[in-house]
């Protein structure tokens, strides 16, 4: 019965390995609106690196393959990306496409940002100095990078098995902190205030660092 099993599983993992290789393709999109005020990104196993834009417009640089696509969507100001794979759960045993395809790079406007909401599975989350009104930064298996964060009213962090590193801009009793950790390193502690400005951190088996500076 054990050698039956095994050989079951090994004729699995092979069927994974070879229909799971696909042929990526590289693709840029501009957003025709030029009022964009929210960025909401939903997908899994992808590193997500948010830059500030050259020429103050938005642009999303990403790869897409016949089974590993994005939904894209731009309406009333709100700019959508979310997974869109047409993929079967024996494609995803063996077979890991190369790192560079799957990485999403979105340039943001330098201007002010309303709301960005920004998840991912099993990759990183990077975000360089900016203004905010309300961010939104979660991922499972990856970690979530980012500095001098200018905060106006929320900023959510909700992190599993990976590292929360990262500096905000402004005194820590200028927020609201609601921390809720397991089985985790954190140098955030709650501290049950009633600020305009909300900091709501989760994690689970995780590293947390973050720090509060001057401009």
């Amino acid at each position: 019965m054990k050698k039956i099993f095994i050989f079951i599983f090994t004729i699995v993992i092979l069927v994974g390995c070879s229909n799971g290789e696909d042929t990526f393709e590289e693709k840029n999109y501009t957003p025709d609106a030029d009022d964009i005020t929210s960025i909401d990104v939903k997908v899994i196993d992808r590193d997500i690196e948010i830059v500030l834009s050259k020429d103050n417009a938005m642009h999303v640089h990403y790869f897409e393959s016949k089974q590993e696509k994005y939904a894209i969507s731009t309406k009333d100001k709100a700019f959508t990306l979310t997974t869109d794979n047409q993929k079967k759960w024996s494609d995803y045993i063996g077979f890991k496409p190369s790192s560079k395809y799957r990485k999403i790079i979105i340039q943001v406007p330098t201007r002010l940002i309303e709301k960005m909401h920004i998840s991912t599975t099993n990759g990183d989350i990077q975000v360089p100095q900016m203004n905010i009104q309300e961010m939104s930064l979660s991922s499972n298996g990856g970690n979530l990078l980012f500095e001098k964060l200018n905060v106006r009213k929320k900023l959510n962090l909700e992190n599993k098995n990976g590292t929360v590193k990262g500096s905000i801009i402004g005194n820590e009793s200028d927020f609201s902190i609601h921390s809720k950790v397991k089985k985790s390193k954190s140098n955030i502690k709650s501290n049950n205030g009633n600020k305009e400005k909300q900091l709501h951190l989760i994690g689970n088996n995780s590293k947390v660092n973050v720090e509060f500076t001057k401009e």
